[in-house]
């Protein structure tokens, strides 16, 4: 049984890969997008060379507006990239617009498990975004950022911090 599970599972991914690399504006090479991801629009979303995409993770495009994924990037489960919202006009609530604007996660970035990033963001060449932090602005290359909204918790070392360094900083 294990081993029937195991074939499904191969089987879905590269069904899921074939489906992508013809629905995406440009999928790299290597990626994975894995079980249980919504890619909303995806004529409009470019995924770079081996980017991971975990499951319950939704890429939202919207009218037209890019998302540019670049190359070695991990979004991590349940997080969403969102290219598209609403702003509210004037002093009602009921008076709101559509409005859409390009994201952009450079190479090397790690999109935390839970965590959400807006319209109009850029996230920097290896940045970190925490777990369950909403980013509303850009974000610098080498960064960790978090919280609600996220803000620079430290600047990384590129070549001095490990994965496991950069982990234990975030809990």
């Amino acid at each position: 049984l294990y081993n029937i599970a195991r074939v499904m599972r191969g089987l879905r991914r590269r069904l899921r890969n074939l489906y992508y690399s013809q629905a995406l504006k440009s999928l790299g090479r290597g990626c994975q997008i894995c079980d249980g991801v919504l890619i909303a629009e995806p004529h409009n979303v470019t995924l770079g060379d081996s980017v991971l995409v975990n499951e319950g993770a939704i890429i939202q495009s919207s009218d037209g507006c890019e998302i540019l994924i670049g190359n070695s990037v991990t979004i991590s489960y349940g997080s969403k990239i969102m290219a598209g919202g609403l702003t509210i006009d004037g002093d009602k609530a009921h008076q709101y617009r559509h409005q859409s604007r390009p994201v952009i996660l450079e190479d090397d970035v790690w999109i935390g498990a839970g965590a959400i990033v807006l319209q109009g963001v850029t996230v920097g060449r290896a940045a970190v975004v925490a777990a369950g932090s909403v980013v509303t602005r850009n974000v610098e290359p080498h960064c960790l950022v978090g919280g609600v909204p996220a803000k620079v918790l430290r600047r990384l070392d590129d070549t001095s911090k490990s994965s496991v360094d950069i982990e234990s900083n975030i809990s």
